[in-house]
């Protein structure tokens, strides 16, 4: 971010700005894809491994938040959110969220 203010406050070519956003954006939503999947398959995965109920609802509900949160920021982007949990009971769970481009 500070490379970005110091870009505008340089004056920098606005394309070249717009570029460097582009390129943290993407930075930024491969790392929260990461970290979703993570605790997908660490916290959730345990959590449901260990047959206490309640604490498995409970990062579920954790997870789906986090994903609801996550997927608000890229809906209008048109891209699909890919989030594997597992394994649980030797089997992954595959969950999309495709989300469509936002009309014109």
């Amino acid at each position: 971010m500070r490379g970005i203010e110091r870009m505008v406050d340089e004056e920098r070519y606005c394309i070249e700005i717009l570029t460097q956003i582009g390129v943290v954006t993407t930075a930024l939503e491969s790392l929260a894809q990461k970290l979703l999947e993570d605790h997908a398959n660490h916290c959730v995965a345990n959590a449901i491994a260990s047959g206490d109920r309640e604490q498995a609802e409970a990062k579920t509900r954790e997870l789906l938040d986090a994903v609801q949160r996550f997927s608000r920021t890229r809906l209008s982007s048109g891209r699909a959110l890919h989030v594997r949990v597992g394994p649980v009971n030797g089997r992954h769970l595959d969950r999309f969220l495709i989300a469509r481009a936002a009309p014109a």
